[in-house]
């Protein structure tokens, strides 16, 4: 939901950043940086698969986690972060949000981050609303402290969405009769985030934040819609403009929050099939095959 950049050009914060770096110790953001230093280039590195990739992740966000309840926090720092640190959200999605929530979609938020964060930050920015759902890591409270401490199971790291489900929540029922689902992640593991949930059409769209040249091959056998360099979400927005999303288009949407990535020109690539075609200021009419509708996109 973020962008990677902000108007800055400073790094967007995730919602462990928040953490660690609002008002909390100074030793823990400096214990966190060090993890992210030795964690992140294997999450990112081509060589690794991911079953190789799982277990490290797990030790980054088990030792990341330990870290954040030895601080104590309680629910007003909570609060107070998600208000006082600048986060800017990915161009588009405020209107998808609300038109949405608008026509009663079901808009599930999936996420390696933190949970009492995401939906903090989304109340102060008025983005969150019934029609929502956080599936994320949870801190949960001691009530006799007032304090978080520990974290609700199972982990969820980028790599293990596809074990979560959701199957049993009372957001579960809010899916049922609904068959169609737009998918929206920036890595190839959040591909699995829609297991668990019964659908008949999947439309994905990957947002590929780093390593374009490196990765663009992998994004575009993986997902229908490819978005490069931290690009907005201005095709979901067009495809929900064009009046077919409610009714005919989608049911509900998955979105992964997790963002990685740098960022400067957006350039949007769709593979249809065998079809690919970059948006270049022009209009396009591509006929999704899955989806039995025509979609009017405006470059």
């Amino acid at each position: 939901m973020t962008r990677f950049y902000k108007a800055d050009k400073n790094v967007n914060p995730s919602s462990h950043t928040i953490l660690s770096d609002g008002h909390l110790s100074k030793a823990l953001k400096q214990k966190m940086k060090i993890l992210s230093k030795k964690y992140y280039p294997l999450e990112i590195d081509p060589s690794l698969t991911i079953a190789e990739k799982a277990p490290l992740m797990t030790e980054w966000w088990e030792k990341a986690h330990e870290l954040l309840i030895n601080e104590r926090i309680t629910e007003d720092d909570i609060v107070k972060l998600a208000k006082e640190t600048p986060v800017e959200m990915r161009p588009g999605l405020k209107d998808i949000i609300f038109r949405c929530k608008d026509n009663d979609i079901p808009f599930l938020v999936f996420s390696a981050g933190i949970e009492n964060i995401i939906e903090e930050v989304l109340r102060s920015k008025n983005l969150y609303h019934p029609n929502m759902h956080i599936v994320a890591n949870k801190m949960l409270l001691d009530p006799s402290e007032g304090i978080f401490n520990k974290f609700e199971e199972p982990l969820i790291h980028v790599f293990s969405k596809s074990e979560i489900m959701i199957e049993g929540t009372p957001y579960y029922s809010t899916l049922i009769e609904k068959n169609n689902v737009i998918l929206l992640g920036d890595s190839l593991g959040d591909l699995d985030m829609s297991k668990g949930i019964k659908h008949d059409v999947r439309l994905t769209i990957g947002f590929l934040n780093v390593r374009v040249d490196e990765l663009l091959n992998d994004y575009l056998n993986a997902y229908d819609i490819v978005v490069t360099n931290d690009g907005s979400m201005d095709i979901v927005a067009i495809m929900i403009a064009s009046g077919n999303l409610s009714s005919e288009m989608v049911d509900f949407f998955i979105l992964n929050h997790y963002t990685t990535g740098p960022a400067i020109v957006s350039n949007i690539l769709l593979k249809i099939e065998d079809l690919q075609l970059r948006l270049n200021g022009r209009e396009i009419l591509i006929q999704i095959k899955r989806l039995g509708n025509i979609v009017k996109l405006i470059g």
